[in-house]
């Protein structure tokens, strides 16, 4: 007695309530759309229906020869025929196998021709959208549609598809050969199904419920490993001590989750017991109604072959059948796929090509013209109203403005990321929208802050600018943008892995090499947007230098935060309330006293005014050193670097500024110590004093570093903290103690404060300085900031004069030590107590 249990899982025949409301409606232009791709292949489809066919009838043969075998050789004890039987059994299967081997081989040759034709669609559609569709979109959702779904054609084309018409033909085939047999048994064994149907309801609500359960479950057990087990989670766990509080969180839910795929388990197994005896209930009545027909002779005609060939139909009645209850289901999830599919693909590329597109002479005589441009990421809410401007070919023109005025948006008009709303941006006189857009392109070259890097090599970066640029090209590049040198040290020199994204490499030598890879693609504009902010471990003068090389010749167009930057433009404009407010030189813009004036003015207030403070504390003492400027050039250095504004309500109080700062440039000169600008030591961070005013955010920034405090025995109170940051230690004067905080504008204005540097100028050497404190939060740990930071201090104060830095480590914390001497420092002698705890004496060059 042979059965079978029907296929598919309990749960496979229900939608889940997320698929019952996002179901799409079915209708004539999407079954075509569909239809559409199989259309080249309908010749192969065609015949894989053909071999289906064969294959439904062929299966009814052996099912059909046991009855003649019972019937004839067994009953008429015919060993010869039984032999025959056999053989002809045996081929029947083998042909079978044969055809099902051809059916799945023209399905997945199906099958994967449409799967290669759709992912080149999405790809080539993909490539060509705007710039808007990958800000909105989540990278997860394109890769999602782009891989799974489409990958996921191929079972609805080999699995839904042919298994639907596979189950039909064999149901259609099954019943005429049951009915033909024998009407009266063929009955009872269809009205058994019925009877499969309903254990099959009850329990597919319970496991499905179950299902989504511990697919939730899952889904918070992988955030858990995701987070904890990554680079940056791992390290975050480890500074913290969390390793047994993540163990425990993550033993909690994998506990949850083993619970649930035991009681999934358990229902599984009482529902196959069900199922299986409900399979074989139809061969055990077929066996009762056929015994009783031959045996109360109510059919004469019945044999016991009969009934065994008609319990072997039954059997594979059975199978096809889940599968034809669970096409619906099958259908609309298939649908659904495809129906994901189609949005992206009927997405409308806004941006597109002209044909016939203009490509006019870009040269150093080209302007780049803004005529009264108007632009929105949302409809009805502009983001610039009337921006009017034009840059003169082969200068430079720099944009300023408070945060979130448009300042980035402006210049993605150039290259076309966006298409304008209203108005126009011409170059060499022709609107961008009329140029053939890849020539417009290949006329611009950016720099932005953020430098990515595909996985690759650091040559194949390079070159992502010009494939067909030689070695001595692509060096002239590196040397230009000062990467030379780095690559050249690197074990595998220019075939050296940058890792995903460039990880394994720091923030400045990507930008660095983002940088050589605009200077290889030789753009005739230029566009930077604060292109010098991750440099680290070389002066930014010398970057500024390789800009300045690059900028000859070409048009260009600067986003900076910096006035080191923004005082060597050629023309100032500020961008505030979807305008050009203002434009003109940095003294012109002074002079007005409007937007720019305060930015300026709050860009510097801070700093000034903390230091003026001091100022009289310096002013009388003591005068000119030997060797060192006259005062008069000094205080003619500092007038520069401090103009005073022309408004008359400000004259007064930066007079008083101005002179105060003067005073103390004299004396801190007069005493061999160089001067430090703050204001340069920042690059990615705006850079202020800290005072007491500031210490609820050191007292955040401290806590982060618990951890490191606790190991030290140090207690973090406010209290010590306002101490520390205000007192002088013994033996540097306090007019040349300074704590710097390097703040990360977040939003709405709000700025973070992600390190804190201790600077003591001046100490113990006139032209060295002592770093006594430097942390950066710890949440943002591992991620280089601190090297970054550190490599800009050091560029910074090299250039205005500092030869040396000294700082004190904790002499038992090996990781601490480990990082200074990542950064040049090295032992100046033996380990000594401070107080606290034992510290030792470290020193570089800078």
């Amino acid at each position: 007695m042979a059965g079978g249990m029907p296929m598919g899982g309990p749960h496979a025949r229900y939608l889940t309530d997320e698929e019952k409301a996002n179901a799409p409606k079915v209708t004539k232009a999407l079954l075509g759309r569909i239809l559409g791709y199989l259309k080249p292949y309908w010749f192969q489809f065609i015949l894989v229906f053909v071999v289906i066919i064969i294959a439904a009838v062929v299966g009814l043969f052996p099912s059909i020869i046991t009855g003649k075998i019972v019937d004839e050789a067994l009953v008429g004890e015919d060993l010869r025929y039984l032999v025959q039987l056999l053989l002809i059994a045996l081929a029947t299967m083998l042909v079978s196998q044969v055809i099902g081997v051809l059916e799945n081989y023209i399905n997945a040759w199906i099958s994967s021709r449409i799967v290669f034709d759709m992912k080149n669609q999405m790809y080539n559609h993909l490539q060509y959208m705007p710039h808007s569709f990958f800000t909105t979109e989540k990278q997860g959702d394109i890769i999602t549609r782009m891989n799974t779904d489409i990958s996921g054609v191929s079972s609805v084309i080999s699995g839904t598809l042919s298994k639907a018409v596979s189950a039909i033909a064999t149901v259609v085939t099954s019943l005429v050969a049951l009915f033909t047999l024998s009407w009266q048994l063929a009955i009872v064994g269809v009205l058994v199904i019925p009877l499969l149907i309903i254990p099959s309801r009850s329990a597919g609500k319970v496991r499905l419920k179950l299902l989504q359960e511990t697919q939730a479950k899952n889904d918070e057990m992988n955030q858990i490993v995701n987070e904890t087990l990554s680079v940056s989670g791992s390290l975050l766990v480890k500074l913290f001590t969390s390793e047994e509080r993540e163990f425990t969180k993550f033993k909690g839910v994998n506990e949850e989750v083993r619970k649930l795929n035991m009681r999934d388990t358990r229902s599984g197994a009482w529902f196959n017991v069900v199922m299986g005896m409900f399979s074989q209930l139809g061969p055990l009545l077929i066996y009762f109604a056929g015994g009783l027909l031959i045996i109360k002779h109510f059919d004469p005609t019945l044999t016991v072959g009969t009934v065994t060939a008609m319990v072997a139909l039954v059997n594979r009645l059975y199978r096809p059948v889940e599968s034809i209850l669970n096409l619906s289901v099958t259908f609309t999830r298939s649908l659904a796929m495809f129906t994901r599919i189609f949005d992206y693909l009927d997405r409308k590329n806004t941006i597109t090509n002209p044909e016939n597109g203009a490509k006019p002479e870009v040269n150093t005589d080209s302007a780049i013209v803004y005529d009264h441009v108007a632009f929105g990421y949302d409809p009805g809410r502009l983001i610039l109203t009337d921006v009017n401007f034009t840059v003169p070919g082969g200068k430079m023109y720099a944009i300023v403005g408070p945060s979130g005025s448009g300042k980035s948006t402006v210049v993605n008009l150039i290259p076309r990321l966006y298409d304008v709303e209203a108005g126009n941006v011409k170059i060499a006189g022709v609107d961008v929208r009329e140029f053939d857009l890849p020539y417009l392109r290949q006329c611009i070259g950016t720099v932005s802050q953020e430098a990515y890097l595909f996985n690759g090599t650091i040559l194949e970066n390079l070159r992502y600018a010009k494939p067909e640029a030689t070695m001595e090209e692509v060096i002239e590049a590196c040397k230009t943008a000062n990467i030379y040198d780095f690559i050249l040290r690197q074990p595998e020199g220019f075939d050296t892995e940058v890792g995903n994204r460039g990880l394994k490499l720091s923030g400045g030598e990507k930008q660095r090499l983002s940088l050589a890879r605009v200077v290889l693609k030789d753009p005739k504009i230029l566009i930077l947007d604060e292109a010098t902010s991750a440099l680290d471990s070389i002066s930014e003068q010398a970057i500024q230098d390789a800009l300045e090389k690059m900028m000859q010749g070409r048009t260009s167009i600067v986003i900076a935060h910096r006035l080191s930057t923004i005082l060597k433009a050629d023309r100032i404009m500020v961008v505030k309330d979807g305008v050009i407010a203002e434009q003109g030189t940095h003294d012109e813009l002074l002079a007005l006293g409007g937007t720019y004036h305060e930015l300026y003015e709050t860009q510097f207030r801070q700093v000034i005014d903390a230091e003026t403070a001091k100022g009289s504390a310096v002013a009388n003492a003591s005068g000119e050193s030997q060797g060192s400027r006259p005062a008069r050039e000094i205080r003619e250095d500092a007038r520069s670097a401090f103009p005073v504004p022309v408004s008359s309500e400000a004259e007064a109080r930066w007079c008083r500024i101005r002179e105060a700062r003067l005073a103390e440039l004299d004396a801190l000169r007069a005493a061999g110590v160089p001067r430090l600008d703050i204001q340069s030591l920042g690059t990615n961070y705006d850079v202020r004093r800290i005072t007491a005013a500031d210490i609820a955010d050191v007292y955040r920034l401290a806590r982060s570093n618990r951890a490191f405090y606790e190991q030290l025995g140090v207690k973090l109170t406010v209290e010590g903290l306002t101490d520390v940051i205000t007192r002088a230690p013994e033996g540097a004067g306090a007019n040349s103690k300074l704590f710097f905080g390097f703040y990360d504008p977040v939003d709405d204005g709000y700025q973070e404060l992600v390190a804190v540097m201790d600077l003591i100028m001046g100490y113990p050497e006139a032209s060295s300085a002592f770093i006594g404190w430097f942390m950066v939060d710890a949440a943002r740990q591992g991620q280089g900031i601190g090297s970054d930071i550190f490599a800009d201090v050091r560029a910074s104060m090299a250039a205005q004069g500092f030869t040396a830095l000294e700082l004190a480590c904790p002499a038992h914390d090996e990781g601490a030590r480990a990082f200074w001497e990542t950064q040049g420092f090295t032992a100046t002698g033996e380990a000594y107590y401070n107080g606290e705890y034992d510290v030792i004496r470290m020193r570089r060059e800078i």
